[in-house]
């Protein structure tokens, strides 16, 4: 398959995808600093992403990625500008969105079944619906057998498929993911890519990823954005016409490489030492 076939380019100026669930307008964030001038991490960014979409973004550590993700998510609020997911305003944390956190985030004195149970407590479950469906959802990521194990017990890919459990267990509109894989070795990582990708196709949920990883955003998206450096704004966007899943050997064909090496071309612009010195997340 040629590489033009595989990969386009998205003029910033296209009209906006069909059925958009995710709306992001004019959006604005600055950062109060003690003693400093205010910090501006995002500034005038707007997406649309569609129904069922896998998207990317990706760019210099400290451009804003996740600055992004935690205002899509409700937990950080724009400074201006508006996120509308589902006809719906964003004005704080919502059961149609679910996060998967870099760190795990789990609670340390909680098992794992109680970690995915305690992530429904918003809901309308009863404890007992609660619990079947967090062993449900524990069981799906191969976790059957390790309900009743503390955090401490668990590996490091372990723990992340007890975030991505919790996550799925609430049956989110939107999944957003915070480099799920990042603290993770090289061979966990690909091997839980390779499930994520599967589980993404079969729960077919809207789906935000930040990563600072390439190879990540091609093999898993249906679209990457590349950032500019801090503060945020969109450099280019890419499309892949691939279907998804794509299958582990789809990593050792030329396509894939080359499919990498666009994304570089454009990331590596942005991309500077200092940025290893930013205050902003990603």
């Amino acid at each position: 398959m040629a590489l033009n076939q595989t990969l386009s380019v998205q003029r910033l100026d296209d009209p906006a995808p069909d059925s958009p669930i995710i709306e992001i307008s004019h959006l604005q964030k600055v950062f109060a600093q003690r003693k400093k001038a205010p910090l501006e991490a995002v500034t005038d960014f707007s997406l649309d992403v569609r129904r069922g979409e896998v998207l990317g973004l990706i760019g210099p550590s400290g451009c804003g990625k996740t600055t992004i993700l935690r205002m899509v998510a409700g937990l950080d609020s724009p400074s201006s500008g508006s996120i509308v997911v589902d006809g719906k305003e964003v004005t704080g944390p919502g059961p149609e969105r679910a996060m998967v956190f870099q760190d795990f985030a789990l609670l340390p004195w909680q098992s794992a079944l109680e970690n995915v149970v305690f992530g429904m407590a918003a809901t309308k479950l009863s404890r007992e619906e609660r619990v079947a469906r967090a062993r449900a959802e524990l069981a799906r990521v191969g976790l059957s057998g390790f309900e009743d194990h503390l955090p401490k017990a668990l590996s490091g890919g372990m723990k992340q498929r007890v975030g991505l459990a919790r996550a799925l267990a609430v049956n989110p509109t939107v999944l957003l993911l915070d480099e799920p894989f990042g603290a993770l070795d090289a061979q966990t990582k690909t091997l839980l890519q390779d499930d994520m990708s599967a589980t993404l196709q079969e729960e077919g949920c809207t789906t935000l990823l930040v990563t600072h990883d390439m190879s990540e955003a091609v093999y898993l998206c249906d679209r990457i954005v590349v950032l500019t450096n801090r503060p945020a704004r969109i450099s280019q966007a890419f499309s892949i016409d691939i279907p998804r899943p794509r299958g582990e050997r789809f990593r050792s064909t030329p396509e894939f490489t080359e499919l990498v090496d666009q994304v570089w071309q454009e990331l590596k612009a942005h991309v500077t030492l200092s940025n290893s010195q930013a205050v902003v997340e990603g």
